[in-house]
């Protein structure tokens, strides 16, 4: 047995205790936000890298549309959103980059099983909601994405309480 190993052992974190105190449960719930923080954080970090210009440019193209009618109707109606971002570009980029990157260490967290993790969820959640409002509050559409929003914060913030007695401190 290695010496790191045997810290490991000492101090009470053997990965295979770690992994069966966890379960799979927690496992797939720490996955699924893994990938929704992830994508994103991505999403939102490259967009401000790339620049207020080219968040324009697409926003030029959306309006132009793509000669499909569906798709040209959803994309209508996504343009005050887009213009809205566009208004407080660097603002709205900034925050959600901090905001996805609270959510994926507040994840990280949990799936050690910190229960300080959890509290940064909760947290973190909330601060998405105050954040959507600040920046998109005067859209109609707002309310119901806020409500959406909300109630899928609400069910994983319940699912992760439902493993909460796993996480030690």
């Amino acid at each position: 047995m290695n010496t790191m190993q045997s810290i490991d052992n000492e101090f009470g974190n053997d990965s295979q205790t770690i992994k069966e105190e966890r379960g799979t449960f927690l496992l797939v719930l720490c996955i699924l936000s893994w990938i929704f923080s992830g994508i994103n954080f991505i999403n939102v970090f490259f967009t401000f890298i790339s620049g207020e210009s080219k968040f324009a440019e697409k926003i030029d193209i959306l309006i132009e549309g793509t000669g499909v009618s569906f798709i040209d109707n959803a994309m209508v109606e996504a343009v005050p959103q887009l213009e809205l971002i566009l208004d407080n570009f660097a603002g709205y980029h900034i925050s959600n980059t901090l905001l996805f990157m609270i959510g994926i260490l507040a994840v990280i967290l949990m799936f050690k099983l910190k229960r300080i993790g959890f509290y940064m969820y909760i947290f973190y959640s909330v601060l998405a909601l105050f954040i959507q409002n600040y920046f998109l509050g005067e859209l109609p559409t707002n309310s119901g994405t806020l409500y959406i929003s909300g109630f899928i914060s609400v069910i994983f913030i319940i699912l992760f309480a439902l493993n909460y007695k796993k996480m030690n401190q």
